[in-house]
């Protein structure tokens, strides 16, 4: 199931005047131990871009570090 397909679920504040408990909860990542709301798809492509990024800037640190120690050694 994709995230976009999933449902968010709420209960408004006046819930716990009936005994419930109020909470916000969309979707359980995998791998978390607590729930994250559901994300627009901006959201998806803007978290996307970012883990691209960071990926994309490890390799570089790996590679410059390689580097480094080869000139050094």
């Amino acid at each position: 199931t994709s995230p976009s397909q999933l449902q968010e679920v709420t209960l408004d504040s006046n819930a716990s005047a009936t005994g419930a408990i109020p909470f916000s909860t969309g979707f359980w990542s995998p791998g978390k131990t607590s729930p994250i709301r559901g994300r627009t798809m901006k959201e998806h492509e803007e978290i996307s871009k970012l883990k691209k990024e960071n990926f994309d800037l490890k390799l570089r640190i790996y590679f410059l570090e390689e580097r480094y120690i080869r000139g050094s050694g």
